[in-house]
């Protein structure tokens, strides 16, 4: 009581205060960055990670983007000279490693002089005529390195690929990709794929999100506090508190340098959901008035809102100490800091602001108990059925197990997935590009393996060519190629056949002919020592990347070789990665959170059993959302894997709150009844005549008390529980799909929370008899 008392004399200072911080903070959001590489939530520990970041540092070619430049006929002079333009000012973008195109990759001829090695078209000598063009066509497609590799659709589609340096500006280098391709005056059209460009179009969809989501959130809050509320009071102060955590958040997130992540694009959105919860309790509880002082009053609703945000705050944690993902790690801390912010405006700004509008309008002072024409008609309703629920206990306790039941069976249909491109709608021009080459038998997620070892050794190189084969009859493996392929070609130019050549002192003059040509360097090292046989994969579901992986590894342990060690790198094994930390993430952060909630309860009401009871809305809650996600084919993936621990921190303030006004109410009962039997004789009797024994008059005052927690702590959980649940339903108009399931989920828990805190919660105190309170009184 003396922190608000405190807070009163403070309150201009406290209110200038918060403004300015806000101000200073809300600047630093312009300077926010955007990771949206599902590859990068992985620590850079793990193995997976480790031989990716050590291709792309060697190799520089496992971010790739990839375009299919389409045309009815690309092998015109016009075709050739515009691939080649097009190749040629790629290639000068900042933070591009190299370009693969119809016109700079490398070729290897018999001449009559000898053994030609060169770019396939040349830049002194491009093919201006007809003739020359219909001898480029005839040459390429009968060449198995490039039909289907870089040319497809019998020359109607030829493939350009840019390979962007790991550590560049991967949005900027893109859209300087798409400016310089809208230059191109050749008449021709182009799909865009490839993991760049679906990292560019998250990025948008975030910035998007939190233009137009944000608002739209702010307004469904604005709305639904105006018609809880009645008054503009408990509208602005609320949503003013809760804008003011969102905008320190990010700001913090700014000044840090972390960037906003697919799961933390949602942190705005729950603050402003969940941030106006607080405030919500706190300007109840101050309107509520009654025979204390507006600081005693705080001070109650104080504790229940503290132990609130702290539930909150570890289930945030939980995901911290619970998860293998940087990116939910990330989401915690932050979710977590901005819980706390939230916490601390509602309990400084909000009440300042609320005695400063008490200076100037006197507020009336309502009953202890707001009467039933006081409230908005549907908060009537709500409370008429909840103690109709109540006065059928029983009842309510078999709909519920009912519900249980039928949620069990929906829990083990639940998939996992990690597949980026399914985060956009089918009809979305990244994924037609993705359909349009995948049609055409070509893919645009790379594939590596990596062979570290004698290089030289030709059983490494039949090794390689071995791997190839068995890569190229695998339906999801395309075109894979190596240093291997270049050595046999030239070995069948030399007129020893299309092989590995026997000893090592052909390899190396082999090897040295090659030396100093543009490319080799994305197949081998320089000392030869690591090699790497590179392919392309469509986008593929989890199903196929693990069958796709298990086949190779497989293969590669059931034909080792002495002289070097092959590894599998590239995406999919680093989403099959993802994909097992997710259900880890899941099974451990749900029990932390869990664990460290029940000891949130415990600490409000310090009871082993009591604290049980106050877990039993979650409990059915967390049953109910998961056999949701069976039966609705919801995959746990990296947004939805939140919503376990996400559930169970919010939507335990429900049970907080109304648990915390109950003991209230049963001391107060409690006192009065003492009070009574100092001043009147014992009597057995009431006042009808009948005999009404102990344990029917206990039952009786313990109905009393929890009627009396419905009509007043089940306001503030109501408006609570709706607005809520409305900011979150806005999140479905997303434009990422994860973040559409998340948001739907999530507000189908607050409601089912909220209800089990004020019908199921309630019948089940009043069926045990409450005698957890014993040691309490």
């Amino acid at each position: 009581m003396e922190f608000f008392r405190l807070v009163r004399r403070c309150r201009w200072l406290v209110v200038i205060a918060s403004i300015l911080v806000t101000v200073v903070l809300g600047l630093q959001v312009r300077h926010l960055r955007i990771n949206a590489d599902l590859t990068s939530y992985l620590p850079k520990t793990d193995p997976a990670v480790k031989t990716l970041e050590h291709v792309a540092e060697t190799f520089g070619g496992n971010f790739l983007a990839v375009m299919a430049i389409e045309a009815h006929d690309l092998f015109t002079p016009g075709g050739i000279q515009a691939i080649h333009d097009l190749t040629t000012r790629l290639q000068l973008i900042d933070g591009v490693n190299y370009v693969t195109s119809l016109t700079n990759i490398l070729d290897l001829k018999k001449t009559p002089e000898g053994l030609e090695i060169g770019k396939l078209v040349s830049e002194e000598d491009l093919p201006l005529s007809e003739e020359a063009c219909e001898a480029l066509r005839t040459y390429v497609l009968s060449k198995k390195r490039y039909a289907g590799r870089i040319v497809a659709a019998e020359g109607k589609v030829s493939l350009i690929i840019v390979a962007v340096h790991k550590d560049a500006d991967k949005e900027k280098v893109i859209d300087e990709i798409e400016k310089t391709l809208s230059q191109t005056e050749f008449a021709a059209k182009a799909h865009l794929a490839g993991l760049p460009f679906q990292l560019r179009e998250i990025s948008r969809y975030i910035i998007n999100d939190l233009k137009v989501l944000s608002p739209l959130v702010g307004i469904i809050i604005f709305l639904s506090l105006l018609l809880s509320f009645r008054h503009l009071r408990g509208v602005i102060i609320p949503l003013t508190a809760v804008i003011m955590s969102a905008l320190w958040t990010l700001g913090i997130m700014s000044l840090l340098r972390v960037p906003l992540t697919i799961i933390s694009d949602a942190i705005p959105v729950l603050l402003l959901a969940i941030g106006s919860a607080y405030s919500i309790h706190v300007i109840n509880r101050f309107e509520e008035g009654g025979l204390e002082s507006k600081e005693a009053g705080l001070a109650h609703v104080a504790a229940s809102v503290f132990l609130a945000a702290v539930t909150t705050i570890a289930g945030f944690m939980s995901f911290v100490f619970g998860s293998y993902l940087t990116a939910i790690r990330e989401f915690g801390v932050f979710a977590s800091l901005g819980v706390l912010v939230s916490l601390i405006l509602s309990v400084t700004f909000v009440p300042a602001w609320l005695f400063i509008s008490q200076e100037k309008k006197r507020i009336s002072q309502p009953p202890q108990s707001l009467s039933f024409r006081s409230k908005p008609g549907f908060v009537i309703r709500l409370q008429n059925s909840s103690l109709k629920f109540l006065r059928h206990g029983k009842f309510t306790l078999g709909v519920f197990c009912l519900i249980i039941l039928v949620a069990f069976g929906g829990i083990s249909r639940i998939k996992r997935h990690s597949n980026m491109l399914d985060y956009f709608e089918p009809q979305s021009e990244i994924r037609q590009s993705e359909a349009f080459l995948e049609s055409r038998g070509v893919g645009s997620i790379p594939v590596n393996i990596l062979v570290q070892g004698d290089i030289c050794n030709p059983q490494v190189l039949r090794r390689m060519k071995e791997l190839e084969a068995f890569l190229e009859l695998d339906p999801l493996m395309h075109h894979p190629v190596s240093i291997a392929d270049y050595l046999a070609e030239m070995n069948d130019l030399m007129g020893e056949g299309e092989t590995i050549p026997d000893t090592r002192e052909k390899v190396n003059n082999l090897l040295f002919l090659l030396e100093g040509q543009e490319g080799l360097d994305q197949l081998l090292t320089p000392d030869k020592t690591e090699a790497v046989i590179q392919a392309m994969t469509p986008s593929l579901d989890m199903g196929q990347m693990k069958s796709l992986v298990d086949r190779v590894e497989s293969w590669l342990r059931e034909h080792p070789v002495e002289a070097a060690k092959f590894s599998f790198s590239g995406s999919p094994l680093v989403y099959i990665h993802l994909d097992r930390s997710l259900l880890s993430s899941q099974v451990v952060s749900l029990g932390l959170a869990l664990v460290l909630i029940y000891f949130c309860v415990w600490l409000l009401i310090r009871s082993l059993r009591g604290a049980f009871l106050g877990m039993i809305p979650i409990g059915f809650t967390l049953i109910l959302i998961f056999g949701l996600m069976g039966y609705a084919r919801i995959p746990l993936d990296i947004a939805t894997v939140l919503v376990g621990s996400v559930s169970i921190g919010i939507g335990i303030d429900y049970s907080l709150h109304w648990l915390n006004r109950f003991r209230l109410e049963v001391a107060l009962t409690h006192g009065q009844e003492n009070l009574t039997a100092a001043r009147s004789p014992a009597s057995k009797d009431s006042p009808s005549g009948q005999v009404v024994s102990p344990n029917e008059a206990k039952e009786a005052q313990l109905l009393a008390a929890v009627e009396r927690t419905l009509r007043s702590a089940g306001r503030a959980v109501f408006i609570n529980m709706v607005t809520v649940a409305l900011g979150f339903l806005v999140l479905v108009f997303a434009n990422l799909i994860p973040l559409r399931r998340f948001g739907l989920l999530v507000a189908v828990t607050m409601l089912a929370s909220g209800t089990g805190a004020l019908s199921l919660l309630p019948s089940v105190i009043v069926l045990t008899g409450a005698r957890w309170l014993k040691r309490r009184r």
